[in-house]
């Protein structure tokens, strides 16, 4: 599946193919869940209540907002975009978990981080705690991690 335009719903969103790829905008007033094989996200995403993804391989350079929480497993991630929850947001990675200069992860909750290995050259709050788990952990110089907003 191929986004580049607009997709709203008044309630919930539910994507499912090999690939999915978004350079417009999806609007749920309900939940959004994606499961793909590879998911490209150069867009805005939105949710008024839960997002659930489970991808083989993701790469986010876009905006994804859910109003409530933000849960994920993917095989690869890359973020160079922003991803915010307005409740907890957790993430689960099989492999590599890279947040680029340009990428945050914002949650009014708690955040869980759960990768093989993990980089990080953006930005990382969780207003709660911030829980990570990794075999391997890069902090580049010019990152952030935060909890309760103190860094």
């Amino acid at each position: 599946m191929d986004n580049a335009g607009k997709l709203t719903a008044g309630r919930d969103i539910a994507l499912s193919a090999d690939q999915l790829t978004n350079g417009g905008q999806v609007t749920a007033n309900g939940s959004l869940n994606a499961k793909a094989g590879s998911f490209n996200n150069s867009g805005n995403m939105q949710a008024q209540h839960n997002i659930q993804l489970d991808l083989g391989s993701f790469t986010h350079s876009g905006q994804m907002l859910a109003g409530a929480g933000l849960t994920a497993a993917t095989g690869d991630a890359w973020v160079d975009g922003m991803l915010s929850s307005g409740t907890d947001q957790a993430w689960t990675s099989r492999n590599a978990f890279t947040i680029g200069p340009n990428g945050q992860l914002l949650s009014t909750g708690k955040l869980a981080l759960q990768a093989d290995s993990f980089s990080n050259a953006g930005t990382i709050n969780g207003k709660q705690d911030v829980t990570l788990s990794s075999k391997q952990f890069y902090g580049q110089q010019g990152s952030s991690l935060a909890s309760g907003g103190q860094p």
